[in-house]
């Protein structure tokens, strides 16, 4: 039998992405990120996608104590 020290660590969100260009020569893409949780309401909203998945890295060690922090 498996034995914890503390409970396992379980987190939901909603994502929802979107694509911007911007409006100069290049017409870059930009894609923003936003994550809900279901269960607060919380919303986190990420300027790229390394933001968003050192986020989604930071929650793999949660503690039941520490709710999710906020992100830019």
């Amino acid at each position: 039998m498996i034995s914890f020290e503390r409970p396992p660590c379980y987190r939901s969100y909603l994502l929802r992405f979107r694509e911007v260009q911007s409006e100069s020569a290049e017409f870059q893409t930009t894609w923003y990120f936003y994550l809900e949780d279901p269960d607060t309401g919380d919303h986190f909203t990420f300027s790229g996608l390394d933001a968003l998945i050192s986020f989604l890295n930071s929650q793999l060690g949660c503690a039941e104590s520490s709710p999710p922090g906020r992100a830019v």
